[in-house]
Protein backbone atom coordinates (compact mmCIF):
# COMPACT_ATOMS: atom_id res chain seq x y z
CA UNK A 1 0.00 0.00 0.00
CA UNK A 2 1.51 3.41 -0.95
CA UNK A 3 2.01 5.65 2.07
CA UNK A 4 1.50 8.86 0.07
CA UNK A 5 -1.06 9.62 -2.64
CA UNK A 6 -1.79 12.87 -4.49
CA UNK A 7 -5.31 14.23 -4.13
CA UNK A 8 -7.58 13.93 -7.13
CA UNK A 9 -9.20 17.07 -8.55
CA UNK A 10 -12.46 16.31 -6.74
CA UNK A 11 -10.69 15.67 -3.44
CA UNK A 12 -8.79 18.92 -3.79
CA UNK A 13 -12.09 20.69 -4.46
CA UNK A 14 -13.52 19.21 -1.25
CA UNK A 15 -10.42 20.28 0.67
CA UNK A 16 -10.48 23.87 -0.59
CA UNK A 17 -14.26 24.29 -0.43
CA UNK A 18 -14.33 23.89 3.34
CA UNK A 19 -14.04 26.84 5.70
CA UNK A 20 -13.82 27.23 9.48
CA UNK A 21 -17.55 27.96 9.63
CA UNK A 22 -18.50 25.39 6.99
CA UNK A 23 -16.11 22.41 7.12
CA UNK A 24 -16.50 19.70 4.52
CA UNK A 25 -17.52 17.15 7.14
CA UNK A 26 -20.50 14.81 6.93
CA UNK A 27 -22.03 12.51 9.52
CA UNK A 28 -23.73 9.14 9.85
CA UNK A 29 -25.76 8.42 12.97
CA UNK A 30 -26.70 4.78 13.47
CA UNK A 31 -29.28 4.32 16.23
CA UNK A 32 -29.45 1.01 18.05
CA UNK A 33 -31.91 -0.45 20.52
CA UNK A 34 -30.62 -3.12 22.89
CA UNK A 35 -27.17 -4.08 24.11
CA UNK A 36 -24.01 -4.91 22.16
CA UNK A 37 -22.59 -7.15 24.90
CA UNK A 38 -19.09 -6.05 23.86
CA UNK A 39 -16.55 -4.06 25.85
CA UNK A 40 -14.91 -0.91 24.53
CA UNK A 41 -11.60 -2.68 23.86
CA UNK A 42 -13.35 -5.09 21.51
CA UNK A 43 -15.11 -2.19 19.81
CA UNK A 44 -11.74 -0.50 19.34
CA UNK A 45 -10.28 -3.65 17.80
CA UNK A 46 -13.13 -3.84 15.28
CA UNK A 47 -12.69 -0.15 14.45
CA UNK A 48 -8.95 -0.65 13.91
CA UNK A 49 -9.59 -3.61 11.62
CA UNK A 50 -12.14 -1.66 9.56
CA UNK A 51 -9.84 1.36 9.20
CA UNK A 52 -6.99 -0.87 7.99
CA UNK A 53 -9.27 -1.89 5.12
CA UNK A 54 -9.98 1.77 4.28
CA UNK A 55 -6.63 3.52 4.77
CA UNK A 56 -7.56 7.01 3.48
CA UNK A 57 -9.68 7.49 6.61
CA UNK A 58 -6.53 7.27 8.75
CA UNK A 59 -4.58 9.75 6.61
CA UNK A 60 -3.72 13.40 6.95
CA UNK A 61 -3.34 15.84 4.06
CA UNK A 62 0.06 17.46 3.59
CA UNK A 63 0.77 20.42 1.34
CA UNK A 64 3.57 20.13 -1.20
CA UNK A 65 4.67 23.14 -3.22
CA UNK A 66 5.59 21.14 -6.30
CA UNK A 67 3.28 18.13 -6.25
CA UNK A 68 0.23 19.68 -4.58
CA UNK A 69 -1.69 18.27 -1.60
CA UNK A 70 -1.15 14.61 -0.78
CA UNK A 71 -2.60 12.02 1.55
CA UNK A 72 -0.01 10.78 4.02
CA UNK A 73 -1.26 7.43 5.31
CA UNK A 74 -0.21 6.54 8.82
CA UNK A 75 0.98 3.00 9.43
CA UNK A 76 0.22 3.23 13.15
CA UNK A 77 -1.76 5.41 15.52
CA UNK A 78 -5.27 3.98 15.45
CA UNK A 79 -8.36 6.19 15.34
CA UNK A 80 -9.42 6.31 18.96
CA UNK A 81 -13.00 5.35 19.67
CA UNK A 82 -14.67 8.13 21.68
CA UNK A 83 -17.63 7.83 24.02
CA UNK A 84 -20.18 10.32 25.32
CA UNK A 85 -23.03 10.04 27.84
CA UNK A 86 -26.64 10.09 26.65
CA UNK A 87 -28.02 13.54 25.86
CA UNK A 88 -31.08 14.99 27.57
CA UNK A 89 -32.60 15.41 24.12
CA UNK A 90 -32.12 12.04 22.39
CA UNK A 91 -32.60 13.58 18.94
CA UNK A 92 -29.91 16.22 19.45
CA UNK A 93 -26.28 15.80 18.43
CA UNK A 94 -23.27 16.33 20.68
CA UNK A 95 -20.81 19.07 19.81
CA UNK A 96 -18.22 18.12 17.19
CA UNK A 97 -14.99 19.93 16.39
CA UNK A 98 -14.29 20.20 12.70
CA UNK A 99 -11.83 17.62 11.38
CA UNK A 100 -8.46 19.22 10.67
CA UNK A 101 -7.26 17.56 7.45
CA UNK A 102 -3.68 18.77 8.01
CA UNK A 103 -3.50 16.84 11.28
CA UNK A 104 -5.77 13.92 10.48
CA UNK A 105 -7.17 11.39 10.78
CA UNK A 106 -10.06 12.09 8.44
CA UNK A 107 -12.55 10.07 10.51
CA UNK A 108 -13.93 10.54 14.00
CA UNK A 109 -16.04 7.84 15.66
CA UNK A 110 -18.17 8.44 18.76
CA UNK A 111 -20.58 6.22 20.68
CA UNK A 112 -23.28 8.13 22.56
CA UNK A 113 -24.96 6.16 25.35
CA UNK A 114 -24.29 2.82 27.00
CA UNK A 115 -23.47 -0.15 24.77
CA UNK A 116 -22.99 -2.86 27.40
CA UNK A 117 -26.07 -2.36 29.57
CA UNK A 118 -27.52 -5.65 30.83
CA UNK A 119 -31.02 -5.44 29.42
CA UNK A 120 -33.65 -8.01 28.75
CA UNK A 121 -35.35 -8.07 25.32
CA UNK A 122 -38.35 -6.13 26.64
CA UNK A 123 -36.27 -3.22 27.98
CA UNK A 124 -35.12 -0.57 25.51
CA UNK A 125 -31.54 0.56 25.90
CA UNK A 126 -30.67 3.09 23.21
CA UNK A 127 -27.25 4.13 21.96
CA UNK A 128 -25.92 5.84 18.86
CA UNK A 129 -22.85 5.30 16.73
CA UNK A 130 -21.85 8.59 15.09
CA UNK A 131 -19.18 8.65 12.39
CA UNK A 132 -17.80 11.99 11.20
CA UNK A 133 -15.97 11.94 7.84
CA UNK A 134 -14.02 14.60 6.00
CA UNK A 135 -15.27 14.65 2.42
CA UNK A 136 -11.73 14.80 1.03
CA UNK A 137 -11.29 11.21 2.25
CA UNK A 138 -14.42 9.58 0.86
CA UNK A 139 -17.94 10.07 -0.43
CA UNK A 140 -21.19 8.76 1.06
CA UNK A 141 -20.95 5.32 -0.54
CA UNK A 142 -17.36 4.99 0.64
CA UNK A 143 -18.56 5.79 4.16
CA UNK A 144 -21.28 3.13 3.85
CA UNK A 145 -18.66 0.56 2.79
CA UNK A 146 -16.53 1.37 5.83
CA UNK A 147 -19.47 1.28 8.25
CA UNK A 148 -20.74 -1.98 6.77
CA UNK A 149 -17.32 -3.55 7.36
CA UNK A 150 -17.21 -2.24 10.93
CA UNK A 151 -20.64 -3.65 11.77
CA UNK A 152 -19.77 -7.03 10.25
CA UNK A 153 -16.55 -7.14 12.26
CA UNK A 154 -18.50 -6.39 15.45
CA UNK A 155 -21.01 -9.13 14.73
CA UNK A 156 -18.20 -11.58 14.03
CA UNK A 157 -16.64 -10.90 17.44
CA UNK A 158 -19.88 -12.00 19.09
CA UNK A 159 -20.39 -15.15 17.03
CA UNK A 160 -16.78 -16.17 16.34
CA UNK A 161 -17.81 -16.60 12.70
CA UNK A 162 -16.11 -15.32 9.57
CA UNK A 163 -17.32 -11.73 8.97
CA UNK A 164 -17.41 -12.46 5.20
CA UNK A 165 -15.96 -9.13 4.14
CA UNK A 166 -15.72 -8.30 0.47
CA UNK A 167 -12.11 -8.42 -0.79
CA UNK A 168 -10.47 -5.01 -1.18
CA UNK A 169 -7.28 -3.96 -2.93
CA UNK A 170 -5.72 -0.76 -1.50
CA UNK A 171 -3.51 -0.45 -4.60
CA UNK A 172 -6.64 0.46 -6.57
CA UNK A 173 -6.72 3.77 -4.71
CA UNK A 174 -4.07 4.93 -7.17
CA UNK A 175 -6.65 4.93 -9.97
CA UNK A 176 -9.59 6.40 -8.06
CA UNK A 177 -9.39 9.72 -9.95
CA UNK A 178 -9.52 8.22 -13.45
CA UNK A 179 -13.21 7.20 -13.28
CA UNK A 180 -12.53 4.24 -15.54
CA UNK A 181 -11.58 6.54 -18.45
CA UNK A 182 -8.83 5.56 -20.83
CA UNK A 183 -7.35 8.20 -23.13
CA UNK A 184 -9.37 7.02 -26.13
CA UNK A 185 -12.63 6.76 -24.21
CA UNK A 186 -12.02 10.26 -22.88
CA UNK A 187 -11.51 11.65 -26.38
CA UNK A 188 -14.57 9.88 -27.77
CA UNK A 189 -16.72 11.20 -24.92
CA UNK A 190 -16.00 14.83 -25.74
CA UNK A 191 -18.67 15.11 -28.43
CA UNK A 192 -21.28 13.88 -25.94
CA UNK A 193 -20.01 16.38 -23.38
CA UNK A 194 -20.98 19.14 -25.79
CA UNK A 195 -24.56 18.40 -24.79
CA UNK A 196 -23.58 19.56 -21.33
CA UNK A 197 -22.70 23.09 -22.46
CA UNK A 198 -26.33 24.12 -22.05
CA UNK A 199 -26.16 23.05 -18.42
CA UNK A 200 -22.90 24.97 -17.94
CA UNK A 201 -24.53 28.06 -19.43
CA UNK A 202 -27.49 27.74 -17.06
CA UNK A 203 -25.13 27.27 -14.13
CA UNK A 204 -23.29 30.49 -15.00
CA UNK A 205 -26.30 32.66 -15.85
CA UNK A 206 -29.04 31.51 -13.49
CA UNK A 207 -29.27 33.01 -10.00
CA UNK A 208 -29.83 30.35 -7.34
CA UNK A 209 -31.93 31.57 -4.43
CA UNK A 210 -30.39 31.31 -0.99
CA UNK A 211 -32.41 29.77 1.80
CA UNK A 212 -31.41 32.65 4.04
CA UNK A 213 -34.09 34.58 2.18
CA UNK A 214 -36.51 32.62 4.38
CA UNK A 215 -35.31 34.76 7.29
CA UNK A 216 -32.20 33.94 9.25
CA UNK A 217 -32.55 36.59 11.94
CA UNK A 218 -33.93 34.10 14.45
CA UNK A 219 -31.17 31.53 14.09
CA UNK A 220 -29.57 29.94 17.13
CA UNK A 221 -26.96 32.50 18.15
CA UNK A 222 -26.89 30.98 21.61
CA UNK A 223 -26.13 27.45 20.45
CA UNK A 224 -23.61 28.20 17.72
CA UNK A 225 -21.72 31.15 19.19
CA UNK A 226 -21.43 29.76 22.72
CA UNK A 227 -19.22 26.98 21.40
CA UNK A 228 -15.66 27.24 20.16
CA UNK A 229 -15.26 28.72 16.69
CA UNK A 230 -14.57 25.34 15.09
CA UNK A 231 -17.09 23.37 17.18
CA UNK A 232 -20.71 22.85 16.22
CA UNK A 233 -23.73 20.86 17.32
CA UNK A 234 -25.18 19.65 14.01
CA UNK A 235 -28.74 20.85 13.43
CA UNK A 236 -30.82 18.12 11.83
CA UNK A 237 -34.35 16.81 11.53
CA UNK A 238 -35.34 13.41 10.16
CA UNK A 239 -38.27 11.18 9.37
CA UNK A 240 -38.83 7.62 8.20
CA UNK A 241 -41.44 6.37 5.75
CA UNK A 242 -42.35 2.81 6.68
CA UNK A 243 -42.03 -0.05 4.24
CA UNK A 244 -45.68 0.15 3.11
CA UNK A 245 -45.44 3.88 2.36
CA UNK A 246 -42.09 3.41 0.66
CA UNK A 247 -43.59 0.67 -1.50
CA UNK A 248 -46.47 3.02 -2.40
CA UNK A 249 -43.94 5.69 -3.34
CA UNK A 250 -42.14 3.18 -5.55
CA UNK A 251 -45.43 2.23 -7.19
CA UNK A 252 -46.22 5.91 -7.81
CA UNK A 253 -42.84 6.31 -9.51
CA UNK A 254 -43.51 3.31 -11.76
CA UNK A 255 -46.96 4.67 -12.59
CA UNK A 256 -45.38 7.93 -13.75
CA UNK A 257 -42.56 6.22 -15.64
CA UNK A 258 -39.85 7.73 -13.44
CA UNK A 259 -37.43 6.55 -10.77
CA UNK A 260 -37.99 6.97 -7.04
CA UNK A 261 -35.00 9.30 -6.98
CA UNK A 262 -36.62 11.52 -9.60
CA UNK A 263 -39.84 11.53 -7.58
CA UNK A 264 -37.89 12.54 -4.48
CA UNK A 265 -36.14 15.30 -6.41
CA UNK A 266 -39.44 16.74 -7.61
CA UNK A 267 -40.83 16.61 -4.06
CA UNK A 268 -37.83 18.51 -2.72
CA UNK A 269 -38.22 21.20 -5.38
CA UNK A 270 -41.90 21.57 -4.42
CA UNK A 271 -41.05 21.71 -0.73
CA UNK A 272 -38.43 24.41 -1.17
CA UNK A 273 -40.80 26.40 -3.36
CA UNK A 274 -43.45 26.17 -0.63
CA UNK A 275 -40.97 27.38 2.00
CA UNK A 276 -39.25 30.21 0.13
CA UNK A 277 -41.33 33.43 -0.13
CA UNK A 278 -42.13 34.74 -3.60
CA UNK A 279 -40.20 37.95 -2.85
CA UNK A 280 -36.97 35.95 -2.86
CA UNK A 281 -37.30 35.44 -6.63
CA UNK A 282 -36.81 39.11 -7.43
CA UNK A 283 -33.94 38.75 -9.89
CA UNK A 284 -34.07 37.82 -13.52
CA UNK A 285 -33.33 34.09 -13.91
CA UNK A 286 -33.85 33.41 -10.18
CA UNK A 287 -34.08 29.65 -9.64
CA UNK A 288 -34.03 26.98 -6.98
CA UNK A 289 -30.88 24.96 -7.61
CA UNK A 290 -30.22 21.46 -6.31
CA UNK A 291 -26.68 20.09 -6.15
CA UNK A 292 -26.84 16.30 -6.53
CA UNK A 293 -23.85 13.95 -6.13
CA UNK A 294 -23.79 11.10 -8.66
CA UNK A 295 -21.98 7.84 -8.15
CA UNK A 296 -19.19 7.38 -10.71
CA UNK A 297 -18.04 3.89 -9.73
CA UNK A 298 -17.36 1.30 -12.41
CA UNK A 299 -17.34 -2.48 -12.11
CA UNK A 300 -13.56 -2.25 -11.70
CA UNK A 301 -14.02 -0.20 -8.51
CA UNK A 302 -15.65 -3.00 -6.54
CA UNK A 303 -12.40 -3.71 -4.70
CA UNK A 304 -11.46 -0.07 -4.10
CA UNK A 305 -11.53 0.96 -0.41
CA UNK A 306 -13.50 4.00 0.74
CA UNK A 307 -12.69 6.95 -1.51
CA UNK A 308 -14.28 9.72 -3.54
CA UNK A 309 -15.49 8.20 -6.80
CA UNK A 310 -18.30 10.63 -7.38
CA UNK A 311 -19.27 13.68 -9.41
CA UNK A 312 -21.99 16.30 -9.08
CA UNK A 313 -24.81 17.62 -11.22
CA UNK A 314 -26.92 20.74 -10.76
CA UNK A 315 -30.64 21.00 -11.52
CA UNK A 316 -32.30 24.44 -11.82
CA UNK A 317 -36.02 25.14 -11.77
CA UNK A 318 -37.90 28.45 -11.70
CA UNK A 319 -40.94 28.94 -9.43
CA UNK A 320 -43.24 28.69 -12.45
CA UNK A 321 -41.68 25.38 -13.53
CA UNK A 322 -42.14 23.97 -10.03
CA UNK A 323 -45.83 24.87 -9.77
CA UNK A 324 -46.77 22.49 -12.60
CA UNK A 325 -46.12 19.22 -10.72
CA UNK A 326 -46.57 16.74 -13.61
CA UNK A 327 -44.42 18.84 -15.97
CA UNK A 328 -41.79 19.28 -13.23
CA UNK A 329 -41.52 15.53 -12.70
CA UNK A 330 -41.28 14.82 -16.43
CA UNK A 331 -38.63 17.50 -16.93
CA UNK A 332 -36.50 16.07 -14.12
CA UNK A 333 -36.80 12.58 -15.61
CA UNK A 334 -35.84 13.83 -19.08
CA UNK A 335 -32.86 15.81 -17.79
CA UNK A 336 -31.45 13.02 -15.64
CA UNK A 337 -31.88 10.50 -18.46
CA UNK A 338 -29.98 12.86 -20.78
CA UNK A 339 -27.22 13.17 -18.18
CA UNK A 340 -26.92 9.39 -17.92
CA UNK A 341 -27.16 8.77 -21.67
CA UNK A 342 -24.48 11.32 -22.56
CA UNK A 343 -22.25 10.82 -19.53
CA UNK A 344 -22.79 14.41 -18.43
CA UNK A 345 -22.14 13.58 -14.79
CA UNK A 346 -18.48 13.87 -15.81
CA UNK A 347 -18.90 17.51 -16.87
CA UNK A 348 -18.17 18.69 -13.33
CA UNK A 349 -15.05 16.50 -13.14
CA UNK A 350 -13.82 17.76 -16.51
CA UNK A 351 -14.36 21.32 -15.24
CA UNK A 352 -12.16 20.59 -12.23
CA UNK A 353 -9.49 19.04 -14.46
CA UNK A 354 -9.51 22.17 -16.61
CA UNK A 355 -9.43 24.47 -13.59
CA UNK A 356 -6.26 22.75 -12.39
CA UNK A 357 -4.53 23.87 -15.59
CA UNK A 358 -5.55 27.52 -15.32
CA UNK A 359 -3.95 30.26 -13.19
CA UNK A 360 -5.17 30.02 -9.62
CA UNK A 361 -6.30 26.43 -10.13
CA UNK A 362 -9.22 24.97 -8.22
CA UNK A 363 -8.72 27.52 -5.43
CA UNK A 364 -9.74 30.28 -7.83
CA UNK A 365 -12.81 28.30 -8.91
CA UNK A 366 -13.93 27.86 -5.30
CA UNK A 367 -13.28 31.50 -4.45
CA UNK A 368 -15.49 32.74 -7.30
CA UNK A 369 -18.35 30.37 -6.47
CA UNK A 370 -20.58 32.27 -4.06
CA UNK A 371 -23.87 30.33 -4.05
CA UNK A 372 -23.39 26.96 -5.69
CA UNK A 373 -26.89 25.73 -4.86
CA UNK A 374 -30.00 26.38 -2.81
CA UNK A 375 -29.73 22.91 -1.29
CA UNK A 376 -27.81 19.68 -1.67
CA UNK A 377 -29.68 16.42 -2.23
CA UNK A 378 -28.10 12.98 -2.09
CA UNK A 379 -29.67 9.52 -2.31
CA UNK A 380 -27.47 6.60 -1.26
CA UNK A 381 -30.04 3.98 -2.21
CA UNK A 382 -30.48 0.73 -0.28
CA UNK A 383 -27.73 0.21 2.31
CA UNK A 384 -26.59 -2.32 4.92
CA UNK A 385 -28.14 -5.26 3.11
CA UNK A 386 -26.73 -8.65 3.99
CA UNK A 387 -26.81 -11.90 2.05
CA UNK A 388 -27.57 -13.80 5.27
CA UNK A 389 -30.87 -12.01 5.96
CA UNK A 390 -33.82 -10.66 4.04
CA UNK A 391 -33.66 -7.00 3.05
CA UNK A 392 -36.75 -6.35 5.19
CA UNK A 393 -35.01 -7.61 8.35
CA UNK A 394 -33.07 -5.25 10.59
CA UNK A 395 -29.37 -5.73 11.25
CA UNK A 396 -28.61 -7.19 14.69
CA UNK A 397 -25.34 -7.18 16.59
CA UNK A 398 -25.85 -9.28 19.67
CA UNK A 399 -29.00 -7.94 21.30
CA UNK A 400 -28.57 -4.56 19.60
CA UNK A 401 -30.84 -3.84 16.65
CA UNK A 402 -30.10 -1.08 14.13
CA UNK A 403 -33.39 0.82 14.01
CA UNK A 404 -32.65 4.05 12.13
CA UNK A 405 -30.03 5.78 10.01
CA UNK A 406 -29.43 9.51 9.68
CA UNK A 407 -27.04 10.95 7.12
CA UNK A 408 -26.00 14.59 7.44
CA UNK A 409 -24.41 15.93 4.24
CA UNK A 410 -21.80 18.69 4.45
CA UNK A 411 -23.04 22.28 4.51
CA UNK A 412 -21.00 24.65 2.34
CA UNK A 413 -21.03 28.43 2.63
CA UNK A 414 -24.02 29.78 0.71
CA UNK A 415 -25.90 26.47 0.71
CA UNK A 416 -27.95 26.33 3.87
CA UNK A 417 -29.47 22.85 3.60
CA UNK A 418 -28.39 19.31 2.85
CA UNK A 419 -30.94 16.51 2.38
CA UNK A 420 -29.93 12.85 2.41
CA UNK A 421 -32.04 9.75 1.93
CA UNK A 422 -31.34 6.05 2.04
CA UNK A 423 -33.39 2.87 2.16
CA UNK A 424 -32.97 0.41 5.00
CA UNK A 425 -35.29 -2.54 5.73
CA UNK A 426 -37.42 -1.35 2.79
CA UNK A 427 -38.12 1.90 4.67
CA UNK A 428 -37.04 5.33 3.45
CA UNK A 429 -34.93 7.31 5.93
CA UNK A 430 -34.63 11.04 5.22
CA UNK A 431 -32.52 13.61 7.08
CA UNK A 432 -32.34 17.39 6.68
CA UNK A 433 -29.07 18.97 7.84
CA UNK A 434 -29.27 22.75 8.09
CA UNK A 435 -26.87 25.62 8.67
CA UNK A 436 -27.84 27.09 12.08
CA UNK A 437 -26.82 30.52 10.79
CA UNK A 438 -29.39 30.22 8.02
CA UNK A 439 -32.28 28.15 9.39
CA UNK A 440 -33.49 27.94 12.96
CA UNK A 441 -34.42 24.60 14.50
CA UNK A 442 -38.08 25.51 14.04
CA UNK A 443 -37.62 26.32 10.36
CA UNK A 444 -35.75 23.07 9.82
CA UNK A 445 -38.62 21.14 11.41
CA UNK A 446 -41.11 22.99 9.19
CA UNK A 447 -39.11 22.05 6.09
CA UNK A 448 -38.87 18.46 7.29
CA UNK A 449 -42.63 18.25 7.83
CA UNK A 450 -43.35 19.82 4.44
CA UNK A 451 -41.11 17.34 2.65
CA UNK A 452 -42.63 14.37 4.50
CA UNK A 453 -46.17 15.56 3.71
CA UNK A 454 -45.23 16.07 0.07
CA UNK A 455 -43.91 12.50 -0.15
CA UNK A 456 -47.00 11.16 1.58
CA UNK A 457 -49.09 12.96 -1.02
CA UNK A 458 -47.00 11.50 -3.84
CA UNK A 459 -47.50 8.05 -2.31
CA UNK A 460 -51.25 8.60 -2.12
CA UNK A 461 -51.36 8.48 1.66
CA UNK A 462 -52.66 12.06 2.03
CA UNK A 463 -54.50 14.27 -0.45
CA UNK A 464 -53.08 17.73 0.25
CA UNK A 465 -49.90 19.39 -0.97
CA UNK A 466 -47.78 21.69 1.20
CA UNK A 467 -49.23 25.18 1.39
CA UNK A 468 -47.01 28.07 0.16
CA UNK A 469 -44.95 29.70 2.89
Amino acid sequence: MPLSLPLTAFEQYMLLDGTADHPMDFFFRLRFHGSLELDLDTLQEALDAAVRRHPLLAARIDSHRTTGPRFTISAGGPIRLQTAPPLSDPDAFPAFAAIDPARGPLLRFVIVGTVTAATDPDTTNRFDMIAQFHHAACDGLGAVAFLNDFLKLLAARLTALDPQLDPLNPLQLRGRGRYGLKLWSFVTSLHRQARGLEGVWKFLTNKPVRLESVGAAATAAGSAESLAANTRCPTACSFTLDSQTTAALRQAARHNGVSVNELLTAALFSTLRAMIPATAFDQHRSVIRLCMPMNARQASDRRTPAANIVSMIFLDRSPQQILDAPALLQSIHDEIQLIKRCGLKMTFIFTLWLARLLPGGIRSLVKNQQTAATALFTNLGSIFNCRQRAASQAMHIGRARLVSIEILPPIRAGTGLGVAVCEYTHALHCTLHSDPKVLSNKQTVVLCDLLRDCLLQRAGVVDTLPAPY
